[in-house]
């Protein structure tokens, strides 16, 4: 009996720990399982939530301020050499957009598309460099960097499950697909030899440095979606998001 009612005062506590994250996230607002438009209101509903959740981050939800985002270290890495990035702060997150849902809470494969018109990083970096760049590049200073024209699509399995009486969702096999139209960069300090104007070289040849920047960006954009998405499932019932 005594286990029982330990049991109950915990799910009641549960519960209004729950109610605290719904009146504490104004934000999220709820969206009619019978709507027929119900996946335009998810889309609308998010985009109006997203500059909030970013700029302010969730603390009862543990998702952190997202812009600036700021990262201790990332890595370019490449066969020739390396961009290590320290004191990264990353801007632009809350101008995040979805631009297409097709979505269904009774359907498992689930897809967003998103635009993201502009990201700006700054950053620290050290140049690692090996094989035949070893002489020739040597660097370490300030980086700035501007990827216009952002898109992606994500694609995630959404599963159903019971925990203290209410219906929560989870998400599994993550897919990012992800675009840059254009990607700026200043390196400072960067050494050049008397052989290799190396600055001039990266601006002929921009793709050495695009195929470094962009798997990084994207493991960082889907490391923080994930964050995102499955923190708010996790923590907030099924109930707190739609009117079931």
């Amino acid at each position: 009996m005594q286990k029982r009612i330990k049991m109950h005062m915990s799910t009641r506590k549960k519960k209004f720990v729950i109610t605290s994250v719904l009146v504490s996230a104004p934000f999220i607002r709820k969206c009619s399982r019978s709507d027929p438009n119900l996946i335009q209101c998810a889309v609308t509903n998010a985009n109006l939530a997203i500059p909030t959740l970013v700029k302010e981050g969730v603390p009862s939800l543990d998702i952190p301020v997202l812009s600036p985002l700021l990262i201790r270290e990332l890595e370019l890495p490449g066969t020739t050499f390396t961009v290590l990035l320290t004191n990264v702060r990353l801007e632009g997150l809350e101008n995040f957009r979805l631009t297409r849902g097709e979505v269904s809470l009774e359907i498992k494969d689930q897809r967003l598309l998103f635009e993201i018109p502009l990201l700006r990083i700054a950053a620290d970096y050290k140049i690692i460099t090996s094989g035949v760049f070893a002489r020739s590049i040597q660097g370490g200073g300030k980086l700035e960097l501007s990827l216009d024209q952002n898109s992606g699509i994500l694609d995630v399995g959404l599963a159903a499950y019971q925990k203290n009486g209410d219906l929560h969702f989870k998400y599994e096999g993550w897919k990012l697909g992800w675009e840059t139209q254009r990607i700026l960069y200043n390196f400072s300090d960067l050494y050049t030899s008397d052989t290799v104007d190396f600055p001039e070289f990266l601006n002929k040849h921009k793709e050495i440095v695009d195929y470094r920047i962009k798997p990084a960006v994207q493991k960082l954009l889907l490391r923080y979606l994930k964050l995102v998405l499955n923190n708010l499932v996790e923590k907030v019932p099924a109930r707190g998001i739609f009117d079931l």
